[in-house]
């Protein structure tokens, strides 16, 4: 189970998302002021409008959309809020946030969550092809990689790393399925 952020990873996210914020165009920022106020004006709110947003509420809208689209760029399940984010989750939306101003080190980041999230599951590859007995590592899951996605393991993205352990889970479960039913 991935583990939550901690304090100062929080604190580092909200440090590059006010640097990103900063350099964002007074015209985007505006057009987000309109649609707040027209949200803050459907709920009730008799003295909404553009001009009655302050910053800090705008900044804050503006870092939950952002941490959303992050997670949905990286293939992940968008959520708003940085006490919501696991560990998983870190580099990609630090990266999102650091490419607003610096597109050569929020590649570095990327890259690295690439690689960390790819380590990951070729880790629990091998502990689900262990725990079989039967599927040998890595020439089992090799060959799944290879008929799947014509790369090998080493080659293979995060994602067709995940479709590779749901196939070993699935064929462990029906070969464990069909030994029970003898």
């Amino acid at each position: 189970m991935p583990q939550p952020l901690t304090k100062t990873q929080i604190s580092a996210l909200a440090i590059e998302a006010r640097k990103a914020f900063d350099v964002q165009a007074p015209e985007d920022l505006e057009a987000m002021r309109e649609v707040i106020a027209a949200e803050r004006e459907a709920n009730g709110d008799p003295f909404a409008c553009a001009a009655a947003v302050k910053e800090s509420a705008l900044f804050e809208a503006w870092r939950r959309d952002e941490t959303a689209r992050a997670l949905e760029n990286a293939g992940r399940k968008p959520t708003f809020s940085f006490r919501e984010l696991t560990q998983n989750d870190f580099l990609f939306v630090r990266a999102h946030f650091v490419s607003f101003f610096d597109q050569g080190k929020a590649r570095k980041i990327h890259d690295r969550a690439v690689a960390d999230e790819r380590k990951r599951y070729l880790w629990v590859i091998r502990k689900e092809c262990e725990k079989t007995g039967w599927m040998k590592y890595p020439e089992y899951p090799q060959n799944i990689c290879l008929a799947q996605n014509k790369c090998y393991l080493e080659a293979a993205h995060p994602n067709q790393l995940r479709r590779i352990l749901f196939t070993i889970c699935a064929r462990a479960k029906a070969k464990q399925k069909t030994q029970t039913q003898k």
